[in-house]
């Protein structure tokens, strides 16, 4: 995922610390060079083969974006600490698994992006670790 790049970026400019929760996307956005689009979660994508054209919705803008960072989760955290997961749409959110949501995928599941910058789909985020210490 191109949002964990992102974070490893930043850190490695930042004394190893990954961006402040209350500003993460704008300090992707003004450091790492993410974009509005990277932060809208690809399922929200709408193609329309028919007539060549894609929609997105929400639209990719300043503002928007479906992620959540655990603030928990530091740079030499262990590999399989949360470090982002999919939430409702807002800006700089922060949090556990008290905001994390489903509804971008039927309810079924969600994308977390983990420490090592690995992201998987999970049915149950519970049993993730979200403290950031070892279990």
């Amino acid at each position: 995922m191109a949002l964990g790049k992102a974070m490893m970026i930043y850190a490695s400019k930042h004394d190893n610390r990954f961006p402040d929760p209350n500003k993460w996307c704008d300090l992707l956005i003004e450091h790492a060079r993410v974009t509005p689009r990277q932060l809208v979660c690809p399922s929200l994508v709408i193609r329309l083969p028919i007539i060549g054209t894609r929609f997105t919705r929400p639209a990719p803008a300043r503002g928007v974006c479906s992620y959540a960072m655990n603030p928990n989760c530091k740079a030499d955290s262990p590999p399989d600490t949360v470090l982002l997961f999919e939430s409702n749409l807002g800006w700089n959110q922060y949090g556990g698994p008290e905001i994390l949501s489903t509804a971008s995928h039927q309810q079924i599941g969600s994308n977390v992006l983990l420490r090592e910058t690995s992201v998987y789909f999970y049915k149950d985020a519970s049993r993730l670790n979200w403290t950031g210490t070892q279990k």
